[in-house]
């Protein structure tokens, strides 16, 4: 189902925790069907299987279908190559609040969850994670937290878990599971969000802890600007800062503890 809560279990340096990492779609376990295509093949006599026409470039976003509204604001979001995401998202127990700069191959920000608060820096090679006692205390024990006081976590070079961290700071890879829909979608109506008229783009099936709508920008750049929870997912987050340069530079070494050196 589209706009539900996405719960990333991140392994190795933050083992056990569930880190809410409140994304779009993409969300069930199952994989989606892939959608047959056309064949655009012809021989003599025939004539070849077309889909439905491509809307013009300079349609106006408001003449467009839900589907082709979100595809637009897909490409508005990768194009602007960074984007600032900060807000929060809550559903029951689990709470993300989240502040981030990103661009498509760096990121840096803070996220905050009831374990705790981390910051991550990814740069094009590395990945390097800072957190509070509480959060180190829950996912590697008091002693780790104590080596780790102050400073930096540089994980594992094979650690996997580092697909699912840095997928949070890179543009391309949030922008994919936030705006590749799995359900149905509905247009909605048109409302100011920070002063700019938007457009909702909803989830229309589903339990309605399930729904949320996303508010694409009418004006300008079809960028995504909110995302609202459904019935029981609380808060939002905000998009801004398109196009702003994101400068990311790593901690000093002195700063960095390798995951390996704590023996865990």
């Amino acid at each position: 189902m589209l706009y539900t809560t996405r719960v990333v279990r991140l392994a190795g340096p933050v083992a056990g925790i569930t880190a809410a990492a409140i994304l779009l779609a993409g969300c069930n376990s199952k994989s989606a069907t892939p959608t047959a295509q056309p064949t655009s093949s012809t021989s003599a006599g025939s004539t070849a299987a077309t889909g439905p026409a491509s809307p013009p470039a300079n349609a106006p976003l408001t003449s467009l279908t839900a589907e082709q509204i979100l595809d637009r604001a897909k490409q508005a979001l990768v194009a602007a190559g960074s984007v600032r995401v900060r807000g929060g998202l809550s559903s029951g127990a689990t709470a993300l609040g989240f502040d981030v700069q990103m661009s498509t191959t760096t990121g840096a920000g803070t996220v905050r969850m009831p374990q705790g608060t981390f910051q991550a820096i990814v740069t094009e090679t590395e990945t390097y994670l800072k957190a509070d006692p509480r959060f180190w205390s829950a996912t590697l024990g008091p002693a780790a937290a104590t080596k780790l006081a102050g400073r930096w976590l540089r994980p594992k070079v094979d650690n996997q878990s580092l697909k699912s961290i840095a997928a949070l700071f890179r543009l391309r890879e949030f922008g994919d599971g936030v705006l590749s829909p799995s359900g149905s979608l509905t247009k909605g109506k048109i409302k100011l969000i920070n002063g700019q008229p938007a457009i909702a783009v909803s989830d229309s099936t589903g339990p309605a802890d399930g729904r949320g709508t996303l508010w694409i920008a009418t004006r300008g750049r079809p960028y995504p600007l909110r995302l609202d929870g459904g019935t029981n997912i609380s808060q939002g987050l905000m998009f801004s800062d398109f196009g702003q340069p994101v400068r990311v530079t790593a901690p000093p070494a002195a700063e960095v503890v390798d995951e390996a050196s704590l023996g865990n």
